[in-house]
């Protein structure tokens, strides 16, 4: 059987769909309303079928063409892969990329990483989300993103990891703060103080609940807030908190903020960097992986990256 479907229909297909309307979509494509009917009618009359229904409003897609469009969409993105593989092949590294990071990684670190990415690939549109990690899953699954940063305490098995570093969390609190005196603190002083935690289900706190529970030490938080802008302002006025060291190593100063090491319990946990299992990586999200590790590892020890790409699981 000849198919003679084109990449020119089903881009002229998607425009219309998500424009719903005729003029829309040819401004959008650049191009003049009959060339986007001709398309249209074309497809609809080599396969024997109607995908929109005409209205005085504009189209309306139906199920047939809602059920297409879906299958337009992961067409085009193949493509964009085929491409960009084709691209890197000469060395090239270019195209576009969206990260989703978590936002004790995005408030004080991810600035000086997307200098630094943005200075050495200067033909890369880079697109950076904010979230917690059940929505960077979600938009991993969905491909709104190419990557997403998450702690290995995530178990997803649509999705590869790859190591960036493993981490110390802290305890965080005002330099003068009245209660503390040496420059260390174990877990049952810590837990005396005044305490904000990230509320349940997020995984840092279940980390943190988990490490203390082990320790044998009760850790009530007085405050649950899942803002770190505003959990640095509470702590810079008396409170305290727990959190990674690439969360707060350009804070500090800042927020006239002391970092204390946590004995009994250490807490450590590793982060990782997570893609779609079902796509293949960009040069550009290659190398946005290595910029990645290479910042990070000055916070904690370096992730082996030896080994192939682990689900996971």
């Amino acid at each position: 059987m000849l198919i003679t479907l084109d990449l020119r229909q089903i881009r002229y297909f998607i425009a219309l769909f998500e424009e719903g309307s005729i003029t829309r979509a040819a401004e959008r494509l650049h191009v003049v309303q009959p060339a986007v009917s001709m398309q249209i009618r074309k497809l609809e009359a080599e396969y024997g079928l109607t995908l929109f229904d005409r209205t005085s409003q504009g189209v309306l897609p139906n199920e047939i063409a809602r059920d297409f469009y879906k299958i337009c969409l992961r067409v085009m993105e193949d493509v964009e892969t085929a491409h960009h593989f084709l691209v890197g092949a000469n060395g090239r590294v270019m195209g576009d990329i969206a990260v989703g990071v978590p936002p004790t990684l995005s408030l004080g670190t991810m600035a000086r990483i997307v200098r630094r990415y943005c200075e050495r690939f200067p033909e890369v549109k880079l697109r950076i989300l904010e979230g917690y990690s059940s929505s960077i899953v979600s938009w991993l699954e969905s491909g709104e993103i190419d990557i997403g940063v998450l702690t290995n305490e995530y178990s997803e098995t649509k999705l590869f990891s790859r190591p960036l570093i493993e981490e110390e969390l802290f305890a965080v609190a005002a330099k003068n703060h009245p209660k503390i005196r040496a420059s260390s603190i174990n877990g049952r002083e810590f837990a005396a103080l005044d305490v904000i935690l990230p509320s349940e289900p997020n995984l840092l706190r279940r980390l943190i609940d988990t490490s203390f529970a082990e320790a044998g030490v009760t850790l009530k938080p007085v405050l649950e807030i899942d803002s770190l802008a505003t959990v640095l302002e509470l702590v810079r006025n008396g409170y305290a908190t727990l959190l990674p060291g690439h969360a707060i190593a350009d804070l500090l100063d800042r927020f006239d903020l002391q970092a204390l090491p946590v004995a009994e319990p250490v807490i450590k946990r590793k982060l990782i960097a997570c893609y779609n299992s079902q796509k293949l990586l960009s040069k550009a999200a290659e190398a946005f992986i290595d910029t990645l590790r290479e910042d990070l590892s000055q916070y904690g020890k370096a992730a082996d990256d030896t080994a192939a790409p682990e689900p996971l699981a």
